[in-house]
């Protein structure tokens, strides 16, 4: 947080994408009540993304994929590589700062992430965001799939992360 808040720039942004789409991301201030802590040394099957309140000390954990592209082979819930590469289907690891909610046509409910550091200041350009899908996270038969490199949730979950990370006044931002 304090590695990033004078760099971080606030306001609207655009990337454009291999394919040449244009991608606008709206940034707020920082947080500086939560966060959100991605532990990938986890395996899928754990919970391993983490909302911290450093007001009330509450931490909330839930299930994220991670890309089919970080796994260790092509069963594994594990991961073993990261990478910054567009097309890698790779997580990328560093600090992100989420912008606005949007309505995928193909995930639904959406949130843009923008990386602030070398291993993920492509995350806009890959169209890494938070997004769900149901067809991969089934509880019941304990099967957690894996993403193109976004954080995949469950649907039931993305709810309160974006509720979470919202800023729902000015003084929070």
């Amino acid at each position: 947080y304090r590695a990033h808040y004078k760099t971080m720039k606030v306001g609207q942004s655009v990337a454009v994408t291999e394919g040449g789409a244009i991608i606008p991301l709206v940034t707020h201030w920082l947080r500086p009540d939560r966060f959100v802590v991605i532990d990938f040394s986890k395996p899928a099957y754990e919970k391993r993304l983490y909302i911290v309140n450093w007001k009330t000390g509450l931490v909330e954990a839930f299930h994220v994929s991670h890309g089919r592209g970080s796994a260790l082979n092509e069963r594994s819930y594990k991961t073993r590589r990261f990478t910054n590469l567009v097309g890698s289907g790779t997580s990328s690891v560093g600090a992100f700062v989420t912008g606005q909610e949007y309505l995928s046509p193909r995930w639904g409910r959406a949130i843009r992430v923008q990386g602030l550091d070398a291993t993920n200041s492509r995350a806009l350009e890959r169209t890494i965001v938070f997004h769900a899908n149901e067809n991969f996270f089934d509880k019941e038969r304990n099967v957690f799939g894996w993403s193109c490199g976004c954080f995949m949730m469950d649907s039931a979950d993305l709810p309160r992360l974006i509720a979470a990370l919202q800023h729902s006044s000015g003084a929070n931002w």
